[in-house]
């Protein structure tokens, strides 16, 4: 008698324990799985992923990713009860390799100050490409009769998301013009136009680009002369850095070109000139979210103004 006592005393703590375990549910992945079964009831194990988005992400930007382990019961009465565990360690892989970097590896649920229970997980993109980011459990206790989505062997548990990274760019174009009057009633007109240049971020958060700037000369001469004036398109090399502001700073540096005039004023009058023509580099703060700046510019003395145009390129080619 005092054995079966003691053996219905020992049953008692442990069908407690099952009930209170029952309510815990561990959620790793968004896929859906059949659930097993233990008699009514459902249990199942998911590696959940928030803070995905588009799932892209540009090539030297981060992204936060908050991975947590859930349970969850299923039964007739409620077909949804979850809850978080803590003290699961979460790893962090990716395939292929090389695409992102991962700031953290390997982490413990039991150390989050979120209260889904969840921890963090920082990627940065390195390189143009698409990579896949698996999460992985440590070896579980589960309950009987209870799968984890995504296996990954005995007790684990395992989930993954796709990320793709992209070169973000900047489009940026520009309009120069000068104008000035000589005293013989002539006047000299030039415009300089590039449209649609494209900067590209590095894994250094560095802007490089390059132009070819079309140039439009338009002088004015006496009547009496006949001439001819071209100018050869000319390079423009474009960098770009973050200041302390966050704001980009985006550097035109502009190759000299050369103006050359061919004709006559009489049959005793040439003309034949080539002309330098130097400016120095212009430095702009691009606008938070794109715009215009306006700046003034020199050229051989003669004061114009340049307009820049600059405006981020989605990964889908829109602004």
């Amino acid at each position: 008698m005092r054995a079966q006592n003691l053996l219905t005393l020992g049953r008692q703590p442990l069908s407690r324990i099952l009930v209170i375990a029952a309510m815990l549910i561990l959620t790793i992945g968004t896929s859906q799985l059949t659930l097993a079964q233990e008699g009514s009831h459902h249990f199942v194990t998911h590696v959940v992923i928030d803070g995905v988005g588009s799932g892209e992400i540009c090539v030297g930007d981060s992204k936060s990713l908050q991975v947590s382990v859930v349970r969850t019961l299923t039964t007739a009465d409620d077909p949804n009860i979850s809850i978080s565990r803590r003290g699961v360690y979460i790893n962090a892989t990716t395939s292929p390799s090389g695409i992102v970097s991962l700031l953290q590896t390997r982490l413990n649920t039991a150390f989050s100050e979120d209260s889904s229970g969840g921890v963090q997980i920082d990627i940065r993109g390195t390189k143009a490409g698409t990579t896949n980011v698996v999460f992985t459990t440590d070896l579980l206790t589960f309950l009987p009769g209870e799968i984890a989505t995504g296996s990954a062997g005995t007790n684990k548990a395992q989930s993954s998301v796709t990320l793709k990274v992209v070169d973000c760019k900047i489009e940026v174009s520009m309009h120069s013009d000068w104008f000035v009057t000589q005293g013989t009633g002539g006047s000299i007109a030039l415009d300089a136009v590039f449209n649609k240049a494209v900067m590209t971020k590095d894994d250094k958060d560095h802007y490089t680009g390059s132009a070819k700037l079309v140039w439009s000369p338009r002088i004015v001469l006496p009547p009496a002369c006949t001439h001819v004036d071209t100018i050869a398109e000319t390079d423009v090399k474009l960098t770009g850095d973050m200041n302390k502001d966050n704001l980009l700073v985006v550097t035109l540096t502009f190759a000299t070109a050369t103006l050359k005039e061919k004709g006559a004023c009489s049959a005793s009058s040439s003309i034949n000139t080539a002309s330098q023509l130097s400016m120095k580099p212009l430095k702009v703060i691009m606008p938070f979210h794109g715009g215009v700046v306006r700046k003034s510019q020199s050229l051989r003395g003669i004061v114009g103004t340049a307009s820049i145009f600059m405006y981020y390129v989605g990964s889908d080619g829109g602004q």
